[in-house]
C-alpha cells in the first residue's frame, strides 16, 4: 500500500512539475514599463544604467540602437525622451500613455540563449 501511495506520488510530481515547467516556458517574460531594451536584450531601467559606467556610456554613444518599453512594446528611445521633456511635470504613467498614442511600437521579445530543465531543475540563460 505504501509502495503503491509513493508511486502515485511520483507521477502527480512529475506531472505538476511538467506542468509548471511548460507554464513558464510558454509565458512570454516582459520586462517593466520604462526599461530599456538594446535589441532584443533588457538593459534594465535607467537607474540601473546610470549605476553601471560601462552600460551608461554606452546607451550615451548608442542611444539610437535602443528602445523605450511601454506595457511589453518598443519605442524609439529619442522620441519618448523627447515626450518626458515637453510633459516635465506630468507623471510618468502619463507620459508613457502618450507614447502608446503618439508613437507607433513593436512587441519586445527577450532574448534567451539556452533553455535545459535536468533533474527538475530549470534553467534559463539571458544574453546579457
Amino acid at each position: 500500500m505504501i509502495k503503491r501511495k509513493s508511486k502515485i506520488f511520483k507521477v502527480l510530481s512529475t506531472l505538476t512539475l511538467t506542468g509548471v515547467l511548460f507554464t513558464t516556458l510558454v509565458t512570454p517574460a516582459l520586462a517593466s514599463n520604462g526599461d530599456l531594451w538594446k535589441g532584443s536584450i533588457n538593459m534594465g531601467n535607467v537607474t540601473q544604467l546610470i549605476l553601471n559606467p560601462s552600460m551608461f556610456l554606452d546607451l550615451l554613444a548608442h542611444m539610437s540602437s535602443y528602445s523605450y518599453e511601454v506595457n511589453g512594446n518598443g519605442y524609439d528611445i529619442l522620441k519618448s525622451d523627447a515626450l518626458f521633456k515637453a510633459n516635465s511635470t506630468a507623471s510618468a504613467a502619463t507620459v508613457q500613455g502618450m507614447i502608446e498614442s503618439q508613437l507607433t511600437g513593436t512587441p519586445l521579445t527577450p532574448e534567451v540563449d539556452s533553455v535545459t530543465a535536468v533533474g527538475g531543475k530549470l534553467d534559463l540563460t539571458n544574453t546579457f
